[in-house]
């Protein structure tokens, strides 16, 4: 090998290291909302106000969700809007189950959500 193509290998190699790593040492801080230190897994009642840091590699396109349609916007945009519904923030099987976010209730027929031929 010549001495070049060992550079490549090695800045390669530091590169794919920094990638494995970096997601498990970003999850290593403290996360504080103006001096108030905020638990990982947190059973607490959402609350209004506060900073939201993203750090990415390009600026977003857009942040219309409509227009939104590269990787990133999409990562952004779930962050920052929320929608009628959304699956319940559980593991496994329960995990695929709708719950409401800014709906009031999940669509039935049972509750006049749905029509009973469902086309409604």
């Amino acid at each position: 090998m010549t001495r070049r193509s060992i550079k490549g290998v090695a800045a390669a190699a530091v590169l794919g290291l920094v990638l494995l790593l970096a997601p498990g040492l970003a999850a290593c801080g403290s996360t504080t909302i103006d001096g108030d230190s905020i638990p990982s897994a947190s059973s607490e009642q959402p609350r209004q106000g506060g900073t939201l840091t993203l750090s990415y590699f390009s600026e977003p396109s857009s942040l219309d969700p409509a227009v939104a349609w590269t990787v990133i916007d999409r990562q952004i945009g779930h962050v920052i809007y929320q929608g009628l519904l959304r699956f319940a923030p559980k593991s496994g099987q329960a995990g695929t189950e709708l719950v409401p976010c800014l709906a009031t209730e999940v669509p039935s027929t049972e509750n006049g959500g749905i029509s009973a031929g469902g086309t409604v």
